[in-house]
């Protein structure tokens, strides 16, 4: 059985006020992250994780080694970012690499257009992914 692992993301809107909000947020967030991890991994057993982003990923490969889960043999894990910082020290995780710099270029096109008055298509956008191979498949 695969799972796939959603993760949450925290929106703020008075930045003076939402850091020390955030930063509470972020702590009893990450337990909770922790605690459905563990929870996945101790009464579903499956074989396999794809998680919505590579930092959720590193938390299962994490959570996985403390429960003395094997990766890969028992647990397949693959991530979804793959950013230089992940590729440098975190090797090992298989990733899905998004393409950053085509992003961002596509995003700053698409806007000079917008402030141009132009019509911009809000959907329809297909860039390429590639896979970079850790040892967590």
């Amino acid at each position: 059985m695969a799972v796939i692992l959603p993760t949450c993301k925290i929106q703020t809107t008075h930045p003076a006020y939402d850091v020390f909000l955030l930063d509470k947020r972020f702590a009893i967030l990450r337990s909770l992250v922790l605690m459905e991890i563990k929870q996945i991994l101790t009464h579903h057993k499956p074989d396999a994780i794809f998680a919505s982003d590579d930092l959720t990923a590193i938390l299962i490969m994490k959570v996985a080694r403390e429960l003395d889960i094997q990766i890969p043999q028992d647990l397949k894990v693959i991530g979804y970012d793959g950013t230089q910082f992940i590729e440098t020290y975190t090797p090992e995780l298989t990733t899905i690499q998004q393409p950053l710099e085509d992003i961002a270029i596509l995003m700053v096109d698409l806007l000079l257009q917008k402030i141009e008055g132009k019509k911009v298509a809000t959907t329809g956008y297909f860039l390429p992914v590639s896979l970079h191979s850790g040892k967590s498949v």
